[in-house]
């Protein structure tokens, strides 16, 4: 934990929260030469759970942070993307991971493996990770930190990369910087590909998306032998998994192969409330700045949150390196940074759904609908796939490289 009474070190970045992006911008400021301390409010690997997909974009980053070939090598790459009915009916269709293209694979595994790899880096590379270093309070103006235990420290910056309840916001934006519950729940499990015969290769390489009168449903092979999901319910109830496992066998019965055995054959699942978080006016004020979550939280409908708080990491690190005016490197990163990430959270919105309450009920919801309504939702789903996954788009997303 920090000591209240050690001598300041204004050189220090101090970056708080462990996470994907704090501890990516650790490892790119101190191969740069940057000092940097992270303060991470849980224990080691504390509440990590669920799997998520590292873009090609993101990949790049790790790739600029030396981890690249180790995610690669524990998780599964991703080669397609696809949508389809509850008959099983291919809706759409596009290619995904296109390394030969634009330098790295798409690759998907569990987040606590990605978080791994990236811990054991930061500490071979000799970054001081500190755990339970719970943040209070910001101090203006901006570099000095309170602890949940009383002690302080002060540095050269603050870089809150702290998530959606960010405590480094609150110094940043104020009053009105709260994140707001979604009125979702992400459910998210794994299971081994052993206990699912008659996958292949293809299919386990892939991201496939269900829609029907459950709701949407995605698949796809996460860390090496498994095969990781998510959905999502409208409700904050937690019975329990083997009573919500059942409920979900129920809600997606009819749904193609292997939905039900992927769900039946899940030990446990993790349970995560979704939040978002209003456009901030700022990410920076005075000696601290935002990044990722913390700045802006993007649906999980992107597919981008992971990458796109990569790229932030990785940015702003760079310009922390090069430059010794912070007001004018944090001016760079936002001015840079907010248009790519605001058009990825427009392009995750769903379009149309947005003025069909109903749809958009039974896209993250599940709330039962007739067969009009399911038609209805394949459009939108269809739509939005098309923007997102088409030549432009991937190249939008996995041709961007950070300055």
């Amino acid at each position: 934990m920090p000591d209240e009474s050690s001598t300041p070190d204004g050189r220090v970045v101090h970056i708080v929260g462990g996470g994907i992006a704090g501890l990516t911008m650790a490892i790119l400021l101190h191969r740069s030469g940057v000092p940097c301390t992270v303060h991470e409010a849980g224990s080691h690997r504390s509440g990590i759970g669920g799997g998520l997909n590292v873009a090609t974009n993101g990949m790049k980053v790790l790739a600029a942070a030396g981890v690249a070939d180790r995610v690669t090598a524990a998780g599964t790459t991703v080669d397609t993307y696809a949508l389809l009915g509850q008959d099983g009916t291919v809706l759409v269709e596009f290619p995904y991971s296109e390394p030969e293209v634009h330098g790295q694979p798409c690759v998907s595994l569990a987040r606590a493996t990605l978080l791994g790899i990236l811990t054991d880096r930061a500490r071979r590379l000799g970054v001081d990770i500190r755990y339970g270093a719970k943040v209070v309070e910001v101090s203006a103006p901006g570099d000095t930190l309170r602890f949940a235990d009383g002690t302080t420290a002060s540095g050269r910056l603050v870089v809150g990369a702290d998530g959606a309840h960010s405590s480094v916001r609150r110094f940043v934006a104020h009053q009105g910087s709260t994140a707001e519950y979604a009125g979702l729940v992400g459910i998210a499990g794994a299971t081994r590909v052993a206990a699912l015969p008659g996958l292949d290769r293809a299919e386990i390489e892939a991201i496939t998306l269900t829609i029907g009168a459950g709701g949407l449903l995605g698949w796809g092979g996460g860390d090496a032998g498994t095969i990781m999901w998510w959905t999502y319910l409208p409700h904050d109830t937690d019975p329990g998994w083997p009573v919500t496992r059942e409920k979900l066998l129920d809600r997606f019965a009819g749904y193609p192969k292997p939905v039900g055995a992927v769900i039946a054959n899940t030990d446990s699942a993790s349970r995560v409330r979704l939040y978002g978080v209003a456009p901030l006016p700022s990410w920076h004020r005075d000696r601290a700045v935002l990044i990722g979550d913390a700045a802006h939280a993007v649906p999980p409908t992107s597919g981008q949150g992971a990458s796109l708080a990569l790229e932030d990491a990785a940015h702003l690190a760079g310009l922390l390196a090069a430059e010794d005016d912070h007001r004018a490197a944090f001016a760079r990163f936002e001015q840079h940074r907010r248009p790519r990430v605001e058009r990825a959270v427009t392009e995750a919105s769903l379009g149309p759904a947005d003025g069909d309450s109903a749809v958009a009920a039974l896209i993250v919801g599940g709330l039962p609908g007739g067969p009009d309504l399911i038609r209805r939702a394949n459009d939108v789903l269809t739509e939005s796939f098309v923007g997102l996954y088409s030549d432009e788009g991937r190249r939008w997303k996995f041709g961007y490289d950070v300055p």
